[in-house]
């Protein structure tokens, strides 16, 4: 897989194709957050959500999964998207702002973290681009997605 930068015009047809799909995602009881299968500081990021949240509503997808894929099927997506995505009520947040969300998902003291909207966004996604571009290189990648365990299966689309 090639790293990737973001390409915005993507993102926004993911964006239109979530919402026009919120028939079939009605179904699905919490907030999805989609995140990079591979990426083993995702996948760490997703474990620390997992430890800290302050219920088990969130459920996670890697952009990697049949269900991502299905969402994504006819669209020229990259391989390696450096966004997570975080969809609740039918809206999507990227970047520093899915992190911001996902927040307000965690118990004291990580909970905090939702006042980061009082930095402007172009330095919040400044700081998320540079992370996600080189998070690779820094904390390695895995060669295929997390499989849950038992316990967790039911949080996790396929």
């Amino acid at each position: 897989m090639k790293e990737s930068n973001i390409n915005f015009e993507r993102i926004r047809k993911l964006v239109s194709l979530i919402e026009g799909n919120n028939a079939e995602l009605t179904d699905y009881n919490g907030p999805i957050v989609f995140f990079d299968g591979i990426c083993n500081l995702c996948n760490h990021s997703v474990d620390f959500v997992l430890r800290h949240e302050k219920g088990d509503h969130l459920q996670f997808a890697s952009l990697q999964s049949d269900f991502a894929i299905q969402l994504l099927n006819g669209l020229d997506f990259p391989e390696s998207l450096d966004s997570i995505i975080f969809w609740v009520n039918g809206i999507n947040y990227f970047e520093s702002d899915a992190v911001i969300e996902i927040s307000k998902h965690l118990k004291f003291p990580y909970n905090i973290l939702k006042y980061a909207n009082c930095v402007p966004k172009k330095l919040r996604d400044l700081v998320y681009r540079f992370i996600a571009k080189y998070r690779y290189k820094i904390f390695g990648k895995r060669s295929m997605c997390r499989l849950p365990s038992k316990e967790l299966s039911d949080r996790f689309f396929n």
